[in-house]
This record gives C-alpha cells, sequence and structure tokens, in this order.
C-alpha cells in the first residue's frame, strides 16, 4: 500500500474497493513482533487534531455526494486503543431508517468514542480500527430502550495509516448496524456508513 487508499471513499468509491489494491500488501493477521509493534507506536503516538468527513447520500442511491465535516480530535497513547474526542452523534442518526429513533438520536450530545486497535504494517504504519460505544437511553416505543451504535470490527475496512511523508494520519471507520435493548434490528441500517477521520499530530 505505497499510497493511502481513503480519499476515493469521498469520491464516491465504496470502501471495500478503495482497499482492494493494498490487501495483497497487508500481512494475514497481525504477524508484526512486539518490537515492531512498538516501533510502528512510537511514530504516531500523541494527540491529534482534525476533522471527520461524512457523505450525507444514502450509499447507492446514484446521487451526488453531499459531505458534512465536523472537528475531532483524538487521542493515541497506547500500543491497543485510542479515543475519538466529541464524535458527532447526529452523523451516527443521519441514515437510521425509523424516524423517532434517528431524531431521537440526533438530539444526543456527541460522545467520545473508544477504539481497540492492533498494528499490522510498518511501511507505513497501518493498524485495525475497532470502534465501540457506549448505549444511549432513548425514550422509544413509550418506553426508555438501549439504543447502541454497531460498528464493522476487525476488518480491512476500518483502519488507519500514517503518512510520515505528510505528516498526517487518516482514518476509516464503518458504521454496521444498530442494537435495541442488545438486539440488532438490521431493518434501521440498511447499508454500512463508512467516516473519514484525518488530522496531524500536536
Amino acid at each position: 500500500m505505497k499510497h493511502l487508499k481513503l480519499i476515493p471513499w469521498v469520491c464516491g468509491v465504496l470502501a471495500a474497493l478503495s482497499l482492494a489494491a493494498c490487501m495483497k500488501d497487508v500481512p494475514a493477521g497481525n504477524s508484526l513482533t512486539p518490537q515492531e509493534i512498538q516501533t510502528a507506536f512510537k511514530s504516531v503516538e500523541g494527540h491529534y487534531t482534525g476533522h471527520v468527513i461524512y457523505n450525507e447520500t444514502s450509499p447507492g442511491s446514484g446521487l451526488e455526494a453531499k459531505l458534512d465535516t465536523a472537528s475531532v480530535t483524538w487521542d493515541l497513547n497506547t500500543d491497543s486503543t485510542l479515543t475519538i474526542h466529541g464524535f458527532p452523534t447526529r452523523f451516527l442518526a443521519k441514515h437510521i431508517s425509523d424516524a423517532p429513533i434517528r431524531e431521537a438520536l440526533e438530539a444526543q450530545p456527541d460522545q467520545d468514542m473508544n477504539c481497540y486497535i492492533g498494528f499490522i504494517k510498518i511501511d507505513p504504519v497501518t493498524f485495525l480500527v475497532n470502534p465501540y460505544t457506549d448505549a444511549f437511553n432513548l425514550l422509544y416505543d413509550g418506553k426508555t430502550r438501549e439504543v447502541q451504535i454497531g460498528f464493522l470490527v476487525n476488518n480491512y475496512v476500518s483502519y488507519g495509516a500514517w503518512s510520515a511523508e505528510k505528516k498526517l494520519l487518516q482514518m476509516q471507520i464503518v458504521e454496521g448496524g444498530i442494537f435495541i435493548d442488545g438486539q440488532l434490528q438490521s431493518a434501521l441500517l440498511p447499508s454500512s456508513i463508512p467516516f473519514l477521520i484525518e488530522g496531524s499530530r500536536e
């Protein structure tokens, strides 16, 4: 993967296709030694300021992309976790098909998003990103329900990569499902929704 493959999504290319060209360069499983993991981590450790880019247009609609952005920061302080601060909840709610749930979730404050990470490559430094979020307690169907956003995890479409030349860290995470009271509700999110996050270290 000689060049980062995150930006093609913004141009309307599916996230999975954007990674096809570099998959052959990424080792199967985590083949890095503990020393290599530490080397990779040290090269990206720190506090970052940047933004998340989101396509408001429904995937597969054939409509021109309509992008929205929001400022975020994140901390990458261990070789196994990172935290994105103030991820916009309205972005996560936008494509939920049920209007009452969507509107209730849109009204919630932005939240920090914790992510498990796993380094898989040193040149360029590349790591898988597995986000998880706390559940929201929302009034729905006349009672308070626990609503949680699920993401694609342990998947090559959810990853981060560091460009030493540009001093830029880019990540992609993919919203994959909505859970209500612990049960996946497949009809609420008809397709997976990718988010591009990019920024520079302070």
